[in-house]
């Protein structure tokens, strides 16, 4: 990518870099001028359903325009400069093409007609994906006019909140079916392109738990496939509302997706720790886990046991060796099945005990070694699991 411009394309719901999370926070790494906007007067942020107010004929920095809003981009792409060194990009391409509230299929609600972010209420492609399609391809056209061009495009992809019926498996194949159309319709740019997913986090307090099942379709379709990787859980991050990330959660969440993308051009694309084996004994099971390195138990906000609860059945401890996680259980199991991690639900309405900036779906796994965050001094990023049911 030396020489290159990458572009981070986001898509999605508000999450994707369009909720008004400001103001932007101090931090000299968001100011540096390799990461850039489009010209055309929509910054980061992109159309959000509007019209364009004109063409995208080159681009101007990130940091002078883009103050009163926090930026999962600009985090993200301030991550990937840091990860990547002498060999990243030129510059950073910032822009999100998402629209906040969008399932991904069109539907009618009464006499009117809401377009979904794939497909319309007729099964058409919607105006919201080809205006996508399209500003992704008139940003690289207009890098290669002005230079350096665009050598790669990372999409970052944050939808869940408003498709929380669609069953698993039409989720996954929308989902994986909305990717092959972007590489059809973007193959004469000739670029490697790569999807970045975030799983859904959850509600806040007052919703009804985030036991969706788009939520466990992403690692499906990030294991089917080649140009997708599941990069983030989406509950560990600061909320300022039920739904919406913080400054502080974009921020957090942004490096996160940028040491993602950064491994991916690097050639060393990260996996999540992730379980792959889960047997019981007696009232215990015992998962082991793919990933690198050791796991930890954080004491961060959760549901249930660090985020662990027993379909039938009563979850009473958690306890980590290195890649092994051992639940604890009140009776014997006849197998884990019916065990679900950061996948929670209850009855709408119910108020539960409120963790300011905390989803309460959440979970305590994590990585046992994280990195320090380049935004926010003396945090840290870890690869946190994301939420799973057996």
């Amino acid at each position: 990518m030396r020489g290159k411009s990458l572009l981070i394309m986001a898509f999605g719901q508000s999450n994707a870099d369009v909720h008004n999370a400001g103001p932007r926070l101090e931090a000299p790494p968001l100011e540096d001028p390799r990461l850039v906007v489009p010209d055309d007067g929509h910054g980061f942020r992109g159309l959000m359903g509007q019209a364009p107010k004109g063409p995208i004929t080159g681009f101007e920095p990130f940091a002078p325009h883009e103050r009163r809003v926090m930026s999962l981009t600009a985090a993200a792409g301030a991550r990937v400069l840091h990860e990547m060194g002498p060999e990243a990009p030129a510059r950073v391409i910032l822009r999100s093409g998402a629209k906040g509230g969008r399932r991904l299929l069109g539907l009618r609600q009464g006499a009117r007609e809401v377009d979904g972010l794939l497909s319309t209420c007729s099964g058409d492609l919607s105006p919201l994906f080809e205006a996508f399609l399209r500003v992704t391809s008139e940003v690289c056209d207009a890098a290669m006019r002005d230079g350096p061009e665009v050598g790669a495009i990372a999409f970052l992809f944050a939808h869940g909140e408003s498709e929380r019926q669609m069953v698993r498996a039409e989720y996954a194949a929308r989902l994986g079916g909305m990717m092959d159309v972007t590489a059809d319709v973007l193959a004469p740019l000739g670029l490697p392109m790569h999807w970045h997913l975030v799983q859904a986090a959850g509600p806040g307090a007052e919703g009804a738990g985030n036991a969706w099942p788009n939520r466990l379709a992403l690692a499906d379709v990030a294991t089917a496939r080649g140009d997708a990787t599941l990069a983030a859980a989406g509950y560990p991050w600061p909320l300022e509302d039920g739904v919406h990330y913080s400054a502080e959660g974009k921020a957090l969440l942004g490096e996160a997706l940028g040491r993602s993308i950064a491994a991916q051009l690097s050639g060393q694309p990260r996996t999540l720790p992730h379980p792959v084996a889960a047997v019981a004994e007696g009232a215990r099971l015992l998962l082991d886990f793919a990933g690198e390195g050791p796991l930890a138990l954080d004491h961060a906000p959760a549901s249930g046991r660090h985020g662990f609860e027993m379909a039938r059945g009563e979850v009473t401890g958690v306890r980590v060796d290195g890649r092994r996680v051992e639940v604890t259980l009140a009776e014997p199991a006849s197998g884990p099945e019916g065990l679900s991690y950061a996948w929670s639900s209850w009855a709408k309405g119910t108020r539960l005990p409120a963790i300011p900036g905390a989803a309460l779906g959440g979970g305590g796994l994590r990585s046992a070694e994280g990195v320090a965050s380049i935004l926010l001094p003396g945090r840290k990023i870890y690869d946190w699991v994301p939420g799973f049911s057996l």
